[in-house]
């Protein structure tokens, strides 16, 4: 009958079937089914959410130099774990100048693909995009320990929630770069790609320092943030040199559907939508950063200079309806948006125009920091007491 054991009728049987007696039930011997391990469910841990395909290759590169270079590549990267090798294998198409690259980590492959734009192989400029099946799944918050945890880490899984934010200057540290981002809301994990062992957005192998530009990856606790953070970061200006783009940093199955017409497909979509610049201002808030320190507030007279100081400047730009330097609690120097400065404007024109005038110059010989600020956030109550201290 179909579908009944095809294993051999033990002789005992066939005997007593010929004598005419009861014949025990044949029981199959089939092996137990193997149940797949849980981790190789996640959609991460697939060999594709370590790929990336490279074109435009030279014709007479061979695929262990190419795997070579992005080893070394990715080993200068501060993503880079330091243990064991960063890239597992590498295949070469016999022509058109394509392979396919596998790294031993997915935040690997992925940290590559946002420095395109710095990659160069032999004097050529590299294209890398995902393999077509990509698909990146949701943060598993049951399973990873980092998101219950209050601590900023600087290890951020490859998820949906995962940002990419480019442009960034070059003089910007990675705790000026947080802080910038943080005003939208806590998070939780969050690294600014330079070499190893360095705090600045330097981006690798790089000659032109000129038009240097910085990456960083950030996640935010609350992924209702997430959605927020692009619009307001995307496109936003620091200087006439530097515009923020924002976008998700790993573009999987559910971006496709919104990709759906969009020339380029899923990665066309990202990339373009990260490249977008806002024509609009975003706040009337401006933040100043790299201004003051903790030490620069601490003393009652020279902080009402700095106060003072900062105003007659903003002055230039338009009305100034409020000005915030929070100072320090105690004498620790520290306290909560110690090192910012808040300035409110009357309308958004003022504010666009003081932070293309502000941002890139010196203070006290610190390089001036300038970014929109969200005015929801201007009015929390930590800050109210210091509203109307400049009138």
């Amino acid at each position: 009958m179909p579908g009944a054991p095809r294993d051999p009728i033990p002789a005992a049987s066939l005997q007593a079937l010929a004598e005419g007696k009861a014949v025990a039930p044949l029981v199959p011997s089939l092996a137990p089914l193997e149940v797949p391990k849980l981790w190789a469910l996640n959609a991460n841990n697939s060999r594709q959410g370590r790929r990336l395909v490279v074109s435009k290759l030279p014709p007479s590169s061979t695929a262990a130099e190419i795997q070579n270079y992005f080893e070394e590549y990715t080993k200068r990267l501060n993503v880079y774990k330091g243990n064991g090798e960063a890239v597992k294998d590498c295949k070469k198409a016999t022509s058109g100048g394509v392979a396919m690259v596998e790294f031993a980590e997915p935040v690997y492959a992925t940290t590559v693909l946002w420095l395109e734009d710095e990659i160069e192989y032999n004097g050529v400029q590299l294209e890398l995009r995902r393999p077509s099946e990509y698909i990146v799944s949701p943060p598993d918050k049951d399973k990873d320990p980092q998101l219950t945890s209050d601590a900023v880490t600087n290890d951020i899984p490859d998820s949906t929630e995962k940002l990419v934010i480019k442009g960034l200057p070059v003089c910007l540290s990675s705790e000026q770069g947080q802080e910038l981002v943080e005003a939208f809301g806590t998070l939780q994990g969050w690294i600014l790609i330079s070499e190893v062992d360095s705090s600045e957005s330097k981006v690798p192998l790089s000659s032109d320092i000129v038009n240097l530009q910085g990456v960083a990856f950030a996640q935010f606790k609350d992924p209702a943030i997430t959605p927020i953070a692009i619009n307001s970061l995307n496109g936003m200006q620091l200087n006439d040199d530097h515009v923020l783009s924002c976008a998700h940093a790993c573009v999987g199955a559910a971006q496709t559907a919104s990709a759906v017409g969009h020339p380029g497909g899923a990665m066309g979509f990202i990339t373009s939508l990260a490249e977008k610049q806002s024509e609009t201002p975003r706040s009337r808030v401006l933040l100043l950063q790299n201004i003051v320190t903790g030490d620069d507030l601490m003393d009652a007279d020279e902080y009402d200079e700095i106060l003072q100081d900062v105003k007659e400047e903003c002055d230039r730009f338009g009305k100034v309806l409020d000005l915030q330097i929070p100072r320090p609690l105690g004498r620790s120097g520290e306290g909560p948006g110690v090192g910012k400065v808040f300035v409110r404007f009357e309308n958004d024109v003022d504010c666009t125009a003081a932070l293309k005038g502000l941002a890139g110059r010196k203070f006290q010989e610190r390089t001036v920091v300038a970014s929109y600020y969200p005015e929801v956030s201007f009015r929390f109550p930590h800050f109210k007491k210091l509203i109307n201290r400049v009138g």
